[in-house]
């Protein structure tokens, strides 16, 4: 595995064992809301979606969901289905962090720095630089989910 790829799963590995630190938190503690409406269930299937997105980025397609799109960026916590769990992102999120580790290995320099289909708020054009922005995005919403439940 590359160097870089490596730190990248190792920052992927610590906020799936985050996650699962966290999972001892009922629903009502993962809905409830902060003072701007958003809650920890929303941003974890938030999480899981853009994990499912670094995995299209690698040429993995993700499985299926039904739940996806309801967590885009830009949306809103108060469209999330009440039937929705915290155990379906938990899910996702830690199914695709494992067949992200496996596809780091098989990629080499040539497939890190091909081209991204377009720019992040970074200025990353590269699927590397996707690739570390999107692991910079995850830990930053898993750090405010941790916020949002203990408070």
């Amino acid at each position: 595995m590359l160097p870089v790829l490596a730190t990248l799963d190792h920052l992927l590995r610590l906020n799936s064992d985050t996650v699962i630190a966290l999972s001892n938190h009922d629903e009502i503690a993962w809905r409830a809301p902060d003072a701007r409406g958003r809650h920890a269930l929303w941003i974890l299937g938030h999480c899981a979606a853009y994990r499912h997105r670094m995995l299209r980025l690698v040429d993995c397609e993700p499985p299926t969901t039904l739940w996806e799109a309801q967590v885009p960026k830009g949306s809103h916590a108060s469209g999330l289905s009440p039937s929705l769990r915290s155990l379906t992102f938990r899910e996702a999120l830690l199914e695709a962090g494992d067949r992200l580790t496996q596809r780091f290995t098989e990629m080499d320099r040539a497939f890190w720095e091909g081209p991204f289909s377009g720019t992040l708020r970074d200025g990353s054009t590269t699927i590397g630089g996707a690739l570390r922005y999107l692991t910079y995005h995850e830990t930053l919403h898993i750090g405010q989910i941790g916020f949002l439940l203990a408070n």
